[in-house]
């Protein structure tokens, strides 16, 4: 009959040794590996978090930039709008008055030093009450 024999205790013994002395070798290995790509990808997801976070802020602050920037030329534009407004109604007014528009006809037509000095004081106070550094009377001749 065939009968199978147990295995010589010897042999038992040099298989558990075998076995026992490469699973935590082979074991700590992978762990070693395991360990170095964890830490390797980790350390790899900083630059790259951010590269994305630069990537995604930029034009955020420009677009933003850009709106400020809009802003500004906008409230710039419509100052100067309004003192160019301003200027023109000080200019109608001016203008309009007919007294001193009869008295800037009559200099024109002759010189008189009384009616020169007269025009001048009108005009050296609407000079102080609008602020002006200069007015500037031009002959259309």
């Amino acid at each position: 009959m065939n009968e199978q024999l147990p295995p010589a205790p010897s042999d038992t013994a040099n298989q558990a040794d075998t076995a026992s002395a490469e699973k935590p070798h082979s074991r700590r290995r992978w762990g070693t590996r395991a360990l170095y790509l964890i830490c390797g990808g980790l350390l790899l997801i900083i630059p790259l978090l951010s590269v994305l976070i630069v990537a995604i802020r930029i034009p955020q602050i420009e677009r933003e930039a850009f709106a400020n920037l809009n802003a500004i030329a906008r409230l710039n534009g419509e100052q100067i709008e309004n003192w160019l407004n301003e200027r023109d109604a000080d200019l109608k007014i001016i203008a309009g008055n007919t007294l001193f528009s009869k008295q800037l006809s009559k200099l024109a037509r002759n010189d008189d030093p009384a009616l020169r000095q007269t025009i001048s004081d009108e005009l050296e106070a609407i000079r102080n009450t609008y602020g002006y550094y200069s007015i500037v009377l031009l002959d259309p001749n």
